[in-house]
């Protein structure tokens, strides 16, 4: 029962970089590579993801000391995670859009 637990909580550590992936992979022109490079893609996003959610919580905390608008737990640190992730990926498509390839 234990390693479900832990099946679990490692799970919704790598949610926001495979949905990131996904969303890059799954809605966008781009080739899609082997199935390796698309996990090593989505771990090096939730590893991003990770790292930006440090500052994105204290931010977030010391906005709530003047318009709470909910508790900080488990899920809404999902939620801010998965909403990076996407931003993430969005912003980089968008780039590619707009970026005009000349030989």
């Amino acid at each position: 029962m234990d390693d479900l637990k832990e099946i679990a909580a490692l799970l919704f550590e790598l949610f926001p970089g495979f949905v990131a992936a996904w969303i890059l992979y799954g809605l966008s022109s781009y080739p899609k590579p082997s199935q390796f490079e698309r996990l090593a893609q989505a771990l090096v996003l939730s590893f991003i993801v990770r790292v930006l959610i440090i500052p994105e919580q204290s931010i977030l905390k010391w906005i709530g000391k003047y318009h709470a608008i909910a508790v900080w737990d488990g899920d809404s640190q999902l939620l801010a995670a998965t909403v990076t992730g996407v931003a993430i990926v969005c912003s980089d498509l968008t780039s590619l859009r707009t970026t005009s390839f000349t030989h």
